[in-house]
This record gives C-alpha cells, structure tokens and sequence, in this order.
C-alpha cells in the first residue's frame, strides 16, 4: 500500500476497490477530481462522481447521512443532499441535467 521512493516519504496509494471512491479521488486520483486542477473544475468533478455515487446508491446515502459543523462544507454539499436529489429525480430531472447543474454552480465559484 506504500511506495517508498529513495528521495521522498511514503505516499499511500489505495487499491481494489478504494479507488472508485470519490472522497480517495479528491484526494489522490487524477484531474480534474484529484489534485492538479483548478478548485472549481475540481468541485465540478467531486459533484459529477457524488451524483454517480447518489444515483446508486441513494437507499444508503439516504441512511448515512451525518450532520457537519462547518458552514461552508454544508453550503457546497447542499446540492449533494440524498434528499434533495431524491426529490429532483422524482420531479423528473435526469442524472445528466442535475449533474450540470451542479457544474455550473461549481463554476460560479471562480
């Protein structure tokens, strides 16, 4: 699970099935979701993989939901509540349109 390389520290790199994961892609994938790449480009593609992820798994979202006590993290997670994207599904939006949605709110950030 570690490299270690004869001129730099330990760098963990997940494996199996960890590196579908968008909070692990964030953090060690590749652009646009993991680093390298602009903050809103970044945010854009941490909402397309959350909105993947809701779209498969809302039943378990819709269970594990938490609270967060940080005002800003809750602000720019609203758009991924389970909830709330339950209820844009029902009314009838696609995966699509509720991903580009969240796109173009991550571009407002800029």
């Amino acid at each position: 699970m570690f490299d270690k390389t004869i001129s730099g520290p330990l760098v963990y790199k997940p494996s199996g099935m960890w590196t579908d994961c968008p909070v692990v892609s964030l953090i060690y994938g590749e652009p646009p979701l993991g680093p390298g790449d602009q903050p809103h480009e970044r945010l854009a593609a941490f909402y397309d993989a959350m909105i993947d992820l809701l779209d498969t798994h809302l039943h378990l979202a819709l269970g594990a939901e938490t609270g967060s006590c940080a005002a800003m993290a809750d602000v720019l997670l609203a758009p991924l509540a389970p909830e709330l994207y339950q209820h844009m599904r029902y009314e009838g939006l696609s995966r699509r349109q509720i991903a580009d949605a969240a796109r173009r709110l991550a571009t407002l950030l800029r």
